[in-house]
This record gives C-alpha cells, sequence and structure tokens, in this order.
C-alpha cells in the first residue's frame, strides 16, 4: 500500500504544491515525508489533507474496493442473521483482505473473520488478520469503534454454537477493557446484554441478577433502555421454560412497566400469553380467548407475519384442530440456525412441539416420533441445559 503515492497524485491532478497543501496546519518537509512514505499519517491528518484535495480519505488506499467491501459485508450479514457463515465466504475475504474499505464495517468483519480462524486453530491467519485490524485501527483512530466490534464479533462464537467460548471471549473483555467499558456507557450497555447471553447459555444462574442490575444502571444513565427490555424479555422467557412462576412474575412485572412507558405490540403479547398459557400445555375455553385477542393484536403488524403464522398455528391445537396443524405446519417454522441465545431456540422448539403432539392426538404415533425426532434434532447440542432437561422429560411420551 502507497499512501504518500496516492497522495501525492491526488495533489498534482488539483494542480496544488507542496506548500499549498501543507499551508499553516503542516510544514512542507512534513508533507513531503508523507508523500515519499518516510512518515506514517495519522487518520486525522488523512482526512485534513483529504479535505483539502476535494477527495474521500479511502482514495489514498490504492487497493481498497468500495463496491468489493459493501458486497462482503453484505453477503457476511445475510448468513450472520441465519447463524452459519460459510467457510468459502471467509477465505475469499482472506484473499482480498486489502480490498477492504478503511471504514467501521471492515473492522467488525475482520473481528469476525478473527474469531473464526480462532476457533479453527489457523494461527497464520489469525495474525495477518489482526495485523490488517490494527492497521485500519490505527487510520480510524477510535478506541469506542475497537470494543464496539470487539464486542459484536462474538456473535461468530454464538453462531457457530460455541457457547463457552463466547462466555470466555466476553470475559477477556470484561478483564482488558474494563476503563473503556465505564468511558462508553451505550457499549457498556451492549456488552452486558452480550455477556447475559453468553451466560444463560450455558446456565450459569448465579449471575443473571447482578448482570440484569448492572444493564437496568446504564440504561438509567444513557435514558435508552432497549438492551433492558431485551434481557427482561429472555429471563421473562427463561423462567417460563423452566416453569419458575414467583421468578416469572418478576419480569413480567418489569415488561408491564416498560410497556406503560414504551407501549408496542410485542410487548403485549408477551403479557397475553403469560405463564401457563403454552398449546400443548393448555387448550382451555380461558387459552383459546387469550389467543383470539393476540391474533388481533398482530393482524395488521407486518413485520411479526411470520409469528402471526405460529400463533394461528397454536390457536389451531388449542381449538383441536389438529389436522390443520398438521397440514399448515412448515418447515420454516422448526428451529433453524438463526438464535444467538438457547432461551430462543429452545422456546421455538416448545412452541414447534404442537406439530408432534398433534399426530399423537391424530392417533399417529409414528408420526409424531418423527416430527419430535426431528425437532430435537436442532437442539441436541444443548439437550443437557437446564431449560431443556425438564421439557424433554415432559416431552417422553413422544418418544417411547
Amino acid at each position: 500500500m502507497n499512501i504518500g503515492h496516492q497522495i501525492k497524485l491526488a495533489r498534482i491532478r488539483k494542480g496544488m504544491t507542496i506548500n499549498e497543501l501543507a499551508g499553516e496546519d503542516y510544514t512542507k518537509s512534513h508533507i513531503s515525508k508523507i508523500e515519499n512514505n518516510k512518515t506514517r499519517p495519522s487518520y486525522e491528518t488523512l482526512q485534513n489533507i483529504s479535505d483539502k484535495l476535494g477527495i474521500q480519505v479511502s482514495e489514498f488506499f490504492d487497493e481498497v474496493d468500495h463496491e468489493w467491501t459493501k458486497n462482503a459485508i453484505d453477503k457476511v450479514n445475510m448468513h450472520l442473521n441465519k447463524l452459519k457463515i460459510p467457510k468459502k465466504i471467509f477465505e475469499e475475504i482472506y484473499i482480498n483482505i486489502n480490498k477492504l474499505t478503511y471504514t467501521k464495517d471492515s473492522i467488525k468483519l475482520l473481528y469476525l473473520m478473527l474469531n473464526h480462524y480462532s476457533l479453527n486453530n489457523e494461527p497464520s491467519k489469525v495474525k495477518k488478520t489482526q495485523e490488517k485490524i490494527d492497521y485500519i485501527i490505527f487510520y480510524i483512530d477510535d478506541e469506542s469503534v475497537t470494543l464496539d466490534c470487539k464486542i459484536l464479533s462474538s456473535n461468530l462464537f454464538f453462531s457457530e454454537r460455541k457457547y463457552n467460548e463466547a462466555y470466555n471471549f466476553l470475559n477477556e473483555i470484561k478483564k482488558s477493557y474494563s476503563v473503556q467499558l465505564e468511558k462508553y456507557t451505550s457499549l457498556h450497555q451492549l456488552f452486558l446484554l452480550q455477556y447475559l447471553v453468553a451466560v444463560i447459555n450455558i446456565g450459569k444462574e448465579d449471575e443473571f441478577s447482578s448482570i440484569y442490575k448492572e444493564i437496568y444502571n446504564q440504561s438509567i444513565q444513557t435514558e435508552n433502555f432497549s438492551k433492558f427490555t431485551r434481557a427482561t424479555i429472555i429471563l421473562l422467557s427463561y423462567y417460563k421454560l423452566t416453569r419458575r412462576e414467583r421468578k416469572y412474575n418478576e419480569y413480567k412485572e418489569e415488561l408491564r412497566y416498560i410497556n406503560q412507558w414504551i407501549p408496542k405490540s410485542e410487548y403485549q403479547v408477551e403479557l397475553i400469553l403469560s405463564y401457563g398459557t403454552e398449546p400443548f400445555r393448555n387448550q382451555t375455553l380461558r387459552n383459546l380467548e387469550r389467543y383470539k385477542e393476540v391474533i388481533s393484536i398482530l393482524k395488521n403488524e407486518k413485520q411479526l407475519g411470520v409469528y402471526l403464522g405460529l400463533i394461528h398455528l397454536e390457536y389451531a391445537y388449542i381449538n383441536k384442530d389438529y389436522q390443520k396443524v398438521i397440514d399448515s405446519f412448515s418447515d420454516f417454522m422448526i428451529p433453524r440456525e438463526f438464535m444467538y441465545c438457547v432461551v430462543d431456540r429452545i422456546s421455538l422448539f416448545q412452541r414447534s412441539l404442537i406439530l408432534p403432539f398433534s399426530h399423537l392426538a391424530m392417533g399417529n404415533k409414528k408420526k409424531a416420533k418423527i416430527a419430535f425426532n426431528t425437532l430435537l434434532e436442532d437442539v441436541k447440542d444443548i439437550k443437557s441445559h437446564p431449560i431443556l432437561e425438564g421439557l424433554l422429560i415432559e416431552c417422553s411420551i413422544l418418544n417411547d
């Protein structure tokens, strides 16, 4: 990479002398050293020079390809949402690593790659990726960007279902970046939510309460309660799944309070479909009315369309319309690799049990067992998790 040469070319194209480019900000000698690559300019200096030349900073990096970078980032994000990034995508980016733009999004991508190569024990690629990260960070010169990207890169461990590794990685951030976390409150909130997901994923219940309180305290400081609300819903679901009504009610009251101040359809639905409303456990008329109310709330919520489809099926199950459940239940409703938290994974697994239980109600034990084992396949890596253990005992009738 020849940044100095690119600056010189841009200056000549602009018809400026070294003295004119230096202006009152720099000496002629300093600009000359930069153009001859005898000194490396800071990002602030590059920004200043680019402003004088009327171009973008990225134009100084001769191998950078904006379009290629955008496509690479879009491709990774698409697969990350499904929680499975194919190895070949990382390899393609690694081969073309110098095409990446000097931006925050590129650093995020590189941290995902770094974690991928760490997991796969590829030290030479870890080294080269880290060098690229360090180089871009030098020019961006913003420690908050580094911390933000590093925290978010823990999603790679979640996507690979390496829950212990995610916990250890976030613990290392907690130790190494304690000062920065205190300094950047919004990033501290982000970290705490990721950390809560990590401890839930490995079942460390003794840490739930203290992390939750920390998220609340950080939310008070920033007056941004989005992370606190997400934490509330996760823990609400956790205690609903583990059938601990007293603890569940504690978080339900928190959500009720949040919904008073920031009313949202999804919060209202969580409050209506409260403890003990699971269709395969409760086919009462009262539960049927609850689901009618939820359908009425969600019918105009376009972004919750898939969720509404599942609600309709649950309604059919409670109404004992088992054939409709069997006919309408589609593959996209079966748990797949697209959730970071085991609470979300197991919650969808539990809700999908209406399919095998419908087969069982129709007298087809063989199909019930096949459907149950299909669902079970996607959560087999967490069969020993405290949430799932009790649920599997309850479902033993499906596997007899």
